[in-house]
């Protein structure tokens, strides 16, 4: 059986996913998530990808700087205008 809590790591557009290590709306267990839990996050993340971890952890700051910058955002709008 898949993971069922997994899939949106391959269906979330690589340029667009990010990470959230923060409860309470995360848990690791039973507990709600701390940002010290990211490392499980992007070694899980990266796996489920096909990547190293490496090449995860760049990929995911790449994406928070062009959210940053609001790159992010003019970059999908106009991915979704050409899929219009």
């Amino acid at each position: 059986m898949p993971n069922q809590k997994a899939w949106w790591v391959e269906a979330v557009p690589k340029e667009r996913l990010l990470t959230e290590t923060d409860g309470p709306f995360t848990k690791v267990g039973s507990r709600p998530s701390v940002p010290a839990d990211v490392e499980g996050t992007v070694k899980a993340a990266a796996s489920l990808l096909g990547i190293s971890e490496q090449e995860m952890g760049d990929l995911l700051l790449r994406n928070l700087n062009d959210l940053e910058r609001g790159e992010a955002t003019e970059r999908t709008g106009k991915t979704l205008l050409r899929r219009l």
